[in-house]
Order: C-alpha cells, then structure tokens, then sequence
C-alpha cells in the first residue's frame, strides 16, 4: 500500500477529474479534487483510495489530515481488495517477520513478485563448482544463507534466503552423505509463509528416515530466522550472534492482530501444533519460541525448575527478558548459558570442535553469494529478465481491461440509478464502453516462460482469463441483441461485468480475492 505525496495529491487531479463517468472523489486541503475508487473507509484510520497515476491504477492510503472532504458514488465501487502498484509492496523485514497472510479486515491483497523459480538452475551449477568428495572422506557441508527471508527469483539468489534455494541446497548436501549439514544463518528475517516452508523442510530432514544432522550457526537470527533456527536440533553461535524478536508484523509494521475469525483460529491451532512439533524434535522449552514470539511474555530461568514466562522475586530465578513490552532477544552468551545453543564458533576450526567432530574433518562451504556462482547464474537471469518483461506487458494488458471494466460498470451503474431519467447519449456511452470489453489472451512469450518457471501460475491465469472471457462476450451479445433503450438488462449485464473485472483483478494480483 503507497501513502500518497501530497504534491502527487494536488497535481494528478488535473489528468484524472476529467472522465466524465461516475466516480467517487476526494477534494484535498487546498480545493483540488481527484476521482477514483474508495476501497476502504474506516473511522480513525487513513483512507484506501485508487485512482490513475501516471496512467496506471494505483491505490493509496490519505490521510485524514489532508482530507477537506469525499464523495462516494452511487453503487459499489470498490474492487473488495487493495490493488498494488507495479512495484508491489515489499514484505520482507530486517528485523521482524511479516505476513503475507489472508487478512480480509484489512482488506490487503499483496502482489507476489514475478516469476516464483523452482531454483532448478542451482543444480546443475552447483555439481559444476563443489566436486564430489574424494575417498568418501567425511565433511561438514556448510549452507550459507544471508539476506533476507523471501521468495525465490533467478535475480536474488545468493542475496536472500528462500525455500526454493534451500531444497536445491539441502538435496545438493544430502547427497554428499556428510556428517552434518550446516545452516550459516545471517538474516534478520522476512517473510511467514517461505519460513513455514523452510521449517517443514527441516523438520523432514532431521526426522526418520533421514536423520540428518543439521545444525543452525547463527550470526544474526532474527524474528523469521531465529524462528528457523530453532527448528535445527542444534545451534551454534558466533561471539557476536543475537538471535530472537520473532513477533508477526505486517508489511507496514503493525503488529498482526490476535486470532478471532474461525479460520484466523484453526490456522492458529495448526501453528501451535508445529510449534510443538519443533519443541519435541529439538528438546526446547516451547517458552523460548512463547518468548520471542510474544511481546507480553517475560522469560525467567531457574537452575533447577526450568524456565517462567512470568516475573519471579526470588534470587534464584534469573530474568533474560523482564519486559513485557519487547520480545525476547538473546546474545550468544545467553544463548549458551541456557541452553539453546551448543556453543560459540567464529570459524571452521571452532565449529568442528564445538560439533565434537575431528579437527581434520573436511569443511565445504557453499555461499551463493560467491563470484563463481553469480557468474554461473548470467544466462539464467538474462532469460528471467526477458520473461519478467513478457509479463509485465501481459499486465499491462489486463490493467487496461480492467479500466475498460471500471468505466462500463460506472456507466452501467448510472443508468440504472437514473431509472428512467437516462439520455441517449447516456445509452451511447454505455453501449460503447460494453463494445469495447475484450480479455486479453497469454501470448506465447509470456506462456513458455511461465511453463518453464511457474505451470500453477499459468494454470490460474487462464482459468481466471477464461471465466472473464465468457462474462464480457455475455455482456457484448446482451447489449447487441437489445434492439432498443427499454429492453437492455443493465442489471444482468453489470453483474457480468462486475464478475469478469473481479477475475481480472485476480490475474493481475496473481492470486483469489475474497468474495465481498
């Protein structure tokens, strides 16, 4: 979600109050008014406005303060969902985890970055630079991951962490047979749902039949990371490790409400039972995860009865986290001291001792960050580079019929408003907005690449670009048949249009919307 620049504010009125349909307006401070779309309209919060910017539909959060007044026009306009810029709205975070979750009173719909990559490109390249180890002589297989917590792309590789990087890393691993696989964690976390994969994935590794020893060695581990950390049997710290602050934020940095809908509680109950999960495989207090995760939870440590998540007064208990307003973080003493971490290694030499494995055991270090990877990876990029540009002309595209949409449903709304009390050219204008409603098709570029990269993705698209296809040729046929004024069915034909507008949006955010 964009917060609109007041300069924005003042000027964009000039292109966009001229289209002479109904729209809902917002007048500013200073008199000038801009049309468009209010998408949400909460007491004490900002207002969720979309209108053209640039040329392009953009939504925007106006603050009350620059508000003189607004207008909303009659019918329902909203779209029932935040529409994102092209940019799309950055989710991953430094320091917290975020969510990307279907929150449906905040009415945020994220648009999911193009292309999601199977990471196969890893494969290959990694067999090409890590040879196969020699006499099957034992090593250590260590995992770089750095950056934040995201979706995978050909272009982030080795800059974030991702779960579709992590499989191809993990598999690559495995297949050495080493003695331990470890994770050389660097992040101050990112995004819920690709933790959620990675955590699973660990908990597969380290479970029958595979018994993988992985073991998390943690620089920084914060919010989603520590989280993923805690999912290693072991963990290792560096001197100057922290690890903790796993509370859930939003996107724009408010906390993520408690649940209350039936569906916010099972999906709540699903974590919970994870969580456990996690505890029984690593043996760690679930207090530790309660701690970082919840703000409002102290941690107290007793030498004997094992940690409260409440204040304690007596001289034995000591207090690791006495705020009950800041989530639990902890340094690599700490860590140490309670527990949590096996010990503390700045280098190869320190971690195989702190492992208890042979000091003459071979270490293989793995960072996609590395020179030799980036270079292996131009051609991949410079393919996914062509594929992002198909696609986002294909959006372009269905931006454009969902403006055609847009103008028809606001003709089609005035008519029917105005009974009986419409004009001709009221009729022409709508007539011709109708007329002009096609669904753009995948061209061929845009479908190879999403065969190859995301089939899911292609798949949903001409579903949704099919559905849409049927309504508007249902909608043209009506009106065309309409043989004069009184016998169009406005209300029929703005039901279809509404409906393939909505299929539209969905292409275009690349995932369903709630139903309003």
């Amino acid at each position: 979600m964009n917060s609109i620049p007041r300069i924005w504010f003042v000027v964009a009125a000039i292109s966009v109050v001229s289209e002479a349909v109904l729209a809902d307006t917002v007048w500013n401070k200073q008199g000038v008014a801009v049309e468009g779309e209010v998408l949400r309209d909460e007491p004490g919060k900002p207002l969720v406005f979309r209108c053209k910017h640039k040329g392009e539909w953009r939504t925007f959060e106006i603050s009350r303060d620059d508000i003189r007044k607004f207008t909303r026009a009659p019918g329902d306009q909203s779209d029932g969902a935040d529409l994102p810029s092209d940019q799309g709205e950055e989710e991953n975070s430094d320091e917290q985890a975020s969510t990307n979750g279907e929150d449906r009173r905040r009415h945020v719909v994220r648009k999911l970055p193009q292309p999601l990559v199977r990471c196969a490109e890893l494969t290959p390249l990694l067999q090409e630079i890590v040879p196969a180890p020699k006499n099957a002589a034992p090593e250590v297989v260590v995992l770089h991951l750095n950056g934040p917590i995201a979706l995978p792309t050909v272009a982030d590789i080795g800059k974030i962490i991702s779960s579709g990087e992590l499989d191809v890393l993990l598999d690559f691993a495995s297949q050495r047979n080493p003695l331990a696989i470890v994770l050389k964690i660097n992040s101050g976390g990112g995004r819920v749902d690709e933790m959620d994969a990675i955590i699973e994935r660990l908990l597969q590794e380290q479970d029958a039949p595979k018994n993988h020893r992985v073991v998390a060695w943690v620089n920084l581990g914060g919010s989603a990371a520590a989280l993923t950390a805690l999912a290693c049997k072991e963990l290792v710290m560096t001197s100057q490790g922290r690890l903790g602050a796993a509370t859930f934020i939003y996107g724009n940095g408010e906390a993520v409400e408690a649940p209350d809908t039936a569906l916010e509680q099972k999906m709540a109950a699903m974590r919970d039972a994870r969580r456990r999960q996690v505890a029984t495989l690593t043996g760690r207090p679930l207090a530790i995860q309660d701690a970082m995760e919840k703000p409002e939870h102290q941690l107290w440590h007793h030498p004997v009865l094992g940690f409260s998540l409440e204040e304690q007064d007596d001289s034995e208990w000591d207090a690791y986290d006495a705020d009950e307003n800041k989530p639990l973080a902890l340094d690599a003493k700490s860590a140490v001291d309670l527990g949590i971490a096996v010990g503390i290694a700045n280098d190869a030499k320190s971690l195989l001792a702190a492992l208890k494995l042979s000091s003459d055991t071979h270490v293989v270090d793995i960072d996609l960050a590395a020179p030799e990877f980036q270079a292996g990876l131009q051609s991949a990029r410079a393919a996914d580079e062509s594929g992002n540009q198909a696609i986002k002309a294909f959006e372009k595209r269905v931006g454009k019929e969902i403006d055609d949409a847009v103008l028809a449903i606001r003709a089609a709304t005035g008519i029917q408003m105005a009974n009986n009390g419409y004009t001709l050219n009221d009729l022409r204008v709508f007539r011709s907005a109708v007329a002009k409603l096609q669904s753009p098709s995948i061209d061929s570029k845009t479908r190879e690449y999403l065969k190859k990269v995301n089939p899911d993705r292609l798949e949903f698209y001409e579903l949704k670009l099919a559905h849409a296809q049927r309504l508007l040729k249902r909608a043209r046929q009506a009106t065309d048949d309409a043989s004069r004024a009184d016998g169009i069915s406005i209300g029929a034909i703005l039901s279809d249009i509404e409906l393939a507008k909505h299929s539209l949006l969905e292409v275009q955010i690349g995932r369903d919307l709630p139903e309003e």
